[in-house]
């Protein structure tokens, strides 16, 4: 199908649509698609100028249709209390983090202690050892 031929098609399958009484279903481009049979990006890339006719002929006659929000309020909605789960959780392992940060700090410090301690106890367990050693060998002149 050539150029000129998809252009009549169009209009053609256009002027029917819109032919249609006001009370039945406002006519889209999905339906005009459809009913030509054409791939989409040749209405919306080729035939731009039809496509453009055909929308505002459409608001010219139904008017401009209000999108429907409703599935995007309860995905909003859905969003929403997912996020502020989400931030509770947030939250309470922050808590938790903090909570294991300070284990970990009081347990760095018992270790430093402990090592401190340690190293005194060899130094003077040495020392004991040395004392002990020196006392028990015979003395000679």
């Amino acid at each position: 199908m050539d150029h000129t031929d998809e252009r009549t098609l169009i209009t053609t399958t256009a002027r029917d649509l819109l032919a249609r009484e006001v009370t039945l279903q406002r006519p889209t481009i999905a339906e005009l698609l459809r009913r030509t049979g054409l791939e989409r990006w040749k209405l919306t890339h080729r035939h731009r100028d039809l496509n453009d006719e055909f929308l505002a002929a459409v608001a010219r006659k139904w008017g401009h249709a209000a999108p429907d929000i409703h599935p995007l309020q309860k995905r909003l909605t859905a969003t929403e209390a997912k996020a502020q789960r989400l931030a509770g959780d947030v939250r309470e392992l922050t808590r938790e983090l903090r909570r294991y940060a300070a284990v970990i700090e009081e347990l760095r410090i018992q270790l430093d202690e402990a090592q401190r301690a340690h190293v005194q106890n060899i130094h003077r367990l040495d020392t004991t050892r040395l004392d002990t050693a020196r006392s028990s060998r015979p003395h000679t002149p």
